[in-house]
């Protein structure tokens, strides 16, 4: 008895540990779609910021002249 005791311990744990893992795998996921959002926000902000460089870079030539 002692035996089938020790051993539906055993499985409420592992089992525990399995859902437990499977909730982090999930988190995870979670932050990495979190994070393609973000570069992918920085991506066009780097892209604006880009864009003005060429003008003002035209526009300084402008005045230089």
């Amino acid at each position: 008895m002692a035996l089938s005791k020790d051993k539906d311990e055993q499985l409420q744990t592992f089992a525990r540990i399995t859902l437990r893992q499977d909730e982090i795998i999930e988190m995870m996921k979670q932050d990495a779609e979190r994070m393609e959002k973000i570069i992918a926000a920085q991506d066009r902000v780097i892209s604006m910021l880009e864009k003005q460089l060429v003008i003002a870079d035209k526009y300084l030539a402008k005045m230089s002249v």
